[in-house]
């Protein structure tokens, strides 16, 4: 999500009352913010954009981000997990300046009226010395656990992971701030002063630096259902994966952040025998941040098979540096 000093709020308007952060080595090393292991259970769907004009691109030039957007989204796979509960950490040592909760999570985009003032949602902002600051956006509703002028150690619990404010899918939004101005914790800058592809100097502590690494695309979702996927249970995580006999349809489905023009997404529906139900392929026309793929069959005559279906999803990237994405899934169908 965008946020601006405009749109924060009361988030910015308790620094005052804050204790004084300790002297804490700045600027600040940040671990991650949230507790998963990314590219397994979490991904980083957008980083900050450094176009100063009405387009946008992430540090490394690529089109990873959005017009404005100021900080670097954590996502989790699905409205289930965050049921579950997924913690959002405290990326360094500081003080609480502003701790807000009580906002339902409610899918809304940023230009929706109904949040003016609340986008960022239920949210935590650490101060850490000489004007550094961190922010934790669209945590879940009633999960903030800590309050304003309590200090923190990095790695401590602030809340889970959530959708609240302006959020269409569960994440955290982490925000670096220096004297009110956002800095992209990759290059150590704020964007005024940033040179997308430029080394800069990040944020990022040595611990959390491979795991943050900037990934080109992301499968961050994979499943069936019985009849063509239904976004909104996509997002739910609400499709099993099992499924009985005389179900009408298998469908194979997939969720992909950072598509780019060029690339080639492929599925493939395989039986408990190995035959091919069914296949697709396809070439990105445009950058699309994400993408939504299904293939399916129904149920002709008789019941399927009792066993083991299989799943296949790829993205192949072709250039200078290039990329393959592969994810499998396996459905049971029960006798």
């Amino acid at each position: 999500m965008r946020v601006l000093p405009a749109v924060l709020g009361a988030l910015l308007a308790g620094a005052a009352s804050a204790a004084e952060p300790p002297s804490l080595g700045l600027p600040p090393s940040l671990g991650l913010p949230i507790d998963c292991t990314l590219g397994r259970d979490c991904w980083i769907l957008q980083y900050p954009d450094l176009d100063a004009g009405p387009g946008w691109t992430d540090h490394t030039c690529g089109p990873r981000s959005y017009d404005g957007h100021s900080g670097v989204d954590f996502g989790i796979r699905d409205l289930a997990a965050m049921r579950r509960g997924v913690r959002v950490l405290a990326a360094a040592p500081g003080v609480v300046a502003v701790a807000r909760d009580g906002i339902d999570e409610e899918g809304r985009t940023l230009s929706d009226p109904a949040i003016a003032g609340r986008e960022c949602g239920n949210a935590v902002r650490l101060t850490h010395g000489d004007g550094w600051e961190t922010l934790y956006c669209h945590m879940r509703k009633g999960s903030v656990v800590v309050r304003a002028g309590q200090t923190v150690a990095a790695g401590d619990t602030l809340g889970l992971v959530g959708q609240s404010g302006a959020a269409v899918m569960p994440h955290v939004h982490l925000q670096v701030n220096r004297d009110g101005r956002w800095v992209d914790p990759y290059l150590g800058e704020p964007p005024e002063r940033a040179r997308c592809g430029a080394k800069g100097k990040p944020l990022w502590s040595k611990a959390a630096r491979d795991a943050v690494a900037y990934s080109g695309a992301d499968i961050t979702a994979i499943g069936f259902a019985p009849e063509k996927p239904e976004p909104a249970r996509v997002e739910a995580g609400d499709y099993p994966d099992t499924l009985p006999r005389d179900a009408k349809a298998v469908n194979l489905w997939a969720r992909i952040y950072g598509g780019r023009a060029g690339d080639r997404l492929s599925m493939r529906l395989l039986a408990p025998d190995g035959a091919v139900l069914s296949e697709a392929s396809t070439t990105l026309p445009a950058n699309k941040i994400r993408v939504d793929l299904s293939i399916g069959r129904d149920r002709l005559a008789g019941l399927w098979p009792p066993g083991a279906y299989r799943g296949e999803v790829a993205l192949d990237r072709d250039g200078a540096k290039p990329l393959r994405r592969r994810a499998e899934a396996v459905l049971t169908v029960t006798p």
